[in-house]
């Protein structure tokens, strides 16, 4: 054996060498290999972690989009808002009986609400039935929207039941101002179309006075012009009688003078020539008896001829009165036939303004019934449109909210299943580390009682080596490798 220069035992050693070389080989790639299977699994555990971050965040992104929503739904409430506000302007021109149109818009809402709070109550269930294995923040959040949304369905319907009665009120109030000024108006234009016939029924009358008192003045002008005339008459015809009377007066005086002058110059003649003129006195007294007489004569038949032209002026006096008289009488019949015909005018004209003034009170009556009507069907119409538009509002919203409360479920669905995959992903991913670890571990153990098994060879073949080695310094022992390794481990 010495020859070959190596024994037995040595050879042995070697052996034992080499097989624990491989050994510590086998555990520090088997320890490399749970290294990598831990990096492995850590990874895994930190995709899945991110993964379920990337879930929480698409979680966060679904309810800033159902915050979205309920913004868009607040917006389209204020839209409803100002379409209600234009129709309450367009119903404050018209009578509008708003009573049954906040009735149904008070239904319609009461309904949407129901419906929404039902579906959204429904929808909370079913997403808190499909999402009560998620996380808890998951579930926090959900109970936080369904409150959130169950808050805002309230405050809507509070919203549109005060919008509604404040539309109400605000109709009624603009339906009696507008019967007051419609009655405000009838009532001046019944006063107007009053004060107006009676400022004519006035005039009229004024007019019927004033021709009365003009009749009446021409009437007394008449008879003032007729009772002057007849005392002009006769005054006339005292004057001409009295003219007359000093004529035949003076025609008599004369005559008397005459007469006396020639009675004295009868006796002057007598006188100087009595005795003369005996036969001629007696033809001259004859002669002057005979003038005298003539002088009478003629005295008569002037106061004759002055009576009969004062009589004659005193007749066409009279005549000429009677004419008057007449004239009078026929003007004094047509001022009270005109002042009659003025009367009768003045009575149809009042009668034709009254009529003009009943037909356009009943003209203005019907009008005003015919725009109550208008005012009515128009109100009808803005009501069944205001009616369906809001129906057609809440449907859409409502169709909104409930397509986006399906794809928000939908979104966390699939979130879920893909944290779910994930989540199992990387249990599965785990559970291969956990086996890979556990197979190496048992090919540890294995490998360790090889080590201890070969120990226990190696301790037999290194005692008969111990005395030569007493001297020098003590051979060192293999370390366990069972040690060494859940050292590293």
């Amino acid at each position: 054996m010495s020859g070959g220069g190596v024994t037995p035992a040595a050879e042995l050693g070697l052996a034992a060498g080499a097989g624990v070389g491989e050994t510590l080989a086998l555990l520090t790639q088997a320890q490399r290999l749970a290294d990598e299977v831990r990096r492995q699994a850590e990874g895994d555990a930190a995709k899945a972690f991110e993964q379920a971050e990337q879930a929480r965040l698409e979680t966060a992104a679904a309810a800033e989009e159902l915050r979205q929503l309920t913004e868009q739904i607040d917006l389209a409430r204020r839209e409803t808002h100002d379409l209600v506000t234009r129709a309450r302007a367009e119903v404050d021109t018209l009578i509008a009986d708003a009573t049954e149109q906040a009735a149904l818009i008070r239904g319609q809402a009461a309904r949407a609400a129901e419906e929404a709070l039902a579906d959204a109550e429904q929808s909370c269930r079913a997403l808190r039935e499909e999402t009560e294995a998620a996380a808890a923040a998951t579930r926090e959040a959900a109970r936080r929207d369904a409150e959130e949304i169950r808050e805002q369905a309230t405050a809507a319907a509070v919203e549109i039941e005060r919008d509604a009665a404040r539309l109400t009120t605000e109709a009624e109030e603009a339906a009696q101002e507008i019967r007051a000024r419609a009655s405000a108006d009838a009532e001046a234009l019944t006063a107007a179309t009053r004060a107006d016939v009676d400022q004519r029924r006035q005039e009229c009358e004024a007019e019927i006075a004033r021709r009365a008192a003009q009749a009446s003045l021409s009437e007394q002008r008449a008879a003032d012009k007729v009772s002057a005339i007849l005392a002009d008459a006769h005054t006339q015809a005292e004057i001409q009688a009295a003219e007359a009377e000093r004529a035949a007066a003076a025609v008599l005086s004369q005559a008397d003078e005459h007469f006396a002058w020639a009675q004295v110059a009868t006796r002057g003649v007598v006188a100087r020539a009595e005795a003369e003129m005996a036969l001629r006195g007696r033809m001259h007294h004859l002669s002057t008896s005979e003038r005298l007489h003539r002088v009478r004569s003629r005295a008569v038949i002037l106061l004759a001829t002055a009576r009969a032209r004062a009589a004659h002026h005193i007749s066409e006096a009279d005549s000429h009165a009677g004419r008057l008289r007449e004239e009078a009488q026929a003007v004094l019949a047509s001022a009270r036939s005109e002042a009659e015909q003025m009367r009768a005018a003045a009575d149809r004209e009042s009668q034709t303004l009254v009529s003009a003034a009943q037909g356009r009170a009943a003209e203005i009556d019907e009008r005003a019934a015919r725009r109550i009507e208008e005012a009515e069907r128009a109100a009808r119409l803005v009501r069944e449109r205001t009616g369906e538009e809001a129906q057609r509002m809440h449907q859409e919203a409502y169709e909104y909210h409930r397509s986006s409360r399906l794809e928000i479920m939908k979104l966390t669905q699939q979130a879920q299943e893909r944290a779910d995959r994930m989540h199992a992903d990387a249990e599965a991913a785990t559970q291969r580390a956990r086996d890979e670890i556990a197979g190496l571990l048992a090919q540890r153990d294995n490998i360790s009682r090889q080590l201890e098994d070969l120990s226990g060879v190696i301790d037999a073949l290194s005692i008969p080596e111990r005395l030569p080695q007493a001297s020098g310094a003590p051979t060192p022992l293999p370390t366990d490798p069972a040690n060494g390794t859940e050292e590293q481990g």
